[in-house]
């Protein structure tokens, strides 16, 4: 994994970072390297290659398919269409869509509304918190670069190390951490409130409830679980029987225009991998697409939701989909 520049959180251990030989940079590196090669070593070398917002994506990143496994997409009894909203219909979060402004937040807000999700899942709807997407950008150095990008995997584990505390949208007043980027128009075609022109700027790391309105401190308001990675074609059974999971692409200027349809790379560069939180599947004339849920707002898309192609790895879709369970 290529290490990408933040500054460390204020240290307290009397350091001398002027004085030292070796950079703040460095230090941060090594660092992350420690905490990565005694914890997950295994983890980050099959992902060299891969959630990586800094480099440019393959020349051709939709023709790795999965040719050679004809049962590969065997469904077993898994029905041929499934949307997780009508099986926990006590769940409204799974159908909520949000909206990540000028930030590059799709690695925070997948997790934390799938996480979301399944606690209220797992509770019997008893549970229904919205934990915050804004405590892991703002948080989670080991994520990526705050509001330029990051990889979704090291959300689920945030979730599993550091635990979440709850949090709404921006201008929601729910929650202790509440999302604080105000949303923006995402289309191309948009002429006012456009997202490009926009400040990008990642929120400060606070370890307190910033709503003053929320009545439970910072350390009794933590959810904890566990994460794993899901093989893609145990994907549509982990989403049957536990719920939405996440899963991060390619996004090329097509995508963002995405209207209806299933989804499938046409034309346009790349712009970034972006990270969606899919709900369920389906097929439309005969053509498998995933049911994901994006964070650009209800306006995109099909009412904030986009069909993508499904057994064929589309823009890498399929490589690394990973979810948790409540603790």
């Amino acid at each position: 994994m290529k290490c990408v520049s933040k500054p460390l959180p204020q240290m307290h251990s009397g350091f001398d970072f002027t004085r030292n030989k070796m950079s703040v940079i460095n230090v941060r590196i090594l660092f992350l390297c420690i905490i990565v090669l005694s914890e997950r070593c295994t983890s980050l070398n099959d992902k060299n290659n891969f959630l990586n917002n800094n480099v440019n994506a393959p020349a051709d990143a939709t023709k790795t398919r999965f040719e050679q496994n004809n049962g590969f997409w065997d469904p077993l009894n898994l029905p041929k269409s499934f949307d997780a909203r009508e099986k926990w219909c006590k769940c409204p979060s799974i159908g909520h869509i949000y909206d990540q402004g000028n930030c590059k937040s799709s690695y925070a807000i997948s997790v934390a509304s799938a996480v979301s999700d399944r606690i209220c899942i797992h509770s019997n709807g008893t549970m229904k918190p919205k934990l915050s997407a804004q405590q892991i950008l703002s948080c989670c150095y080991l994520c990526g670069d705050g509001c330029r990008g990051g990889d979704h995997s090291e959300s689920w584990y945030f979730y599993k190390r550091h635990g979440l505390v709850s949090g709404g949208e921006y201008g929601s007043d729910e929650g202790c951490q509440p999302y604080t980027i105000e949303p923006c128009q995402h289309l191309e075609t948009a002429v006012e409130n456009k997202c490009s022109n926009k400040t990008l700027f990642t929120p400060e790391c606070k370890f307190q409830c910033y709503n003053p309105n929320y009545g439970t401190i910072y350390s009794k308001d933590n959810h904890q679980g566990t994460y794993y990675r899901i093989p893609a074609y145990k994907a549509m059974k982990e989403i049957y029987e536990n719920g939405p999971i996440t899963a991060s692409f390619y996004m090329y200027q097509d995508f963002v225009n995405y209207q209806s349809g299933v989804y499938a790379y046409n034309s346009g560069k790349y712009v970034t991998t972006q990270a969606v939180k899919i709900i369920g599947w389906g097929e439309e004339n005969g053509t498998p697409y995933w049911l994901a849920a994006n964070s650009f707002n209800t306006y995109w898309g099909d009412n904030g939701y986009a069909k993508i192609l499904r057994g064929a790895n589309e823009c890498y879709i399929e490589e690394y989909m990973y979810a948790g369970l409540p603790l």
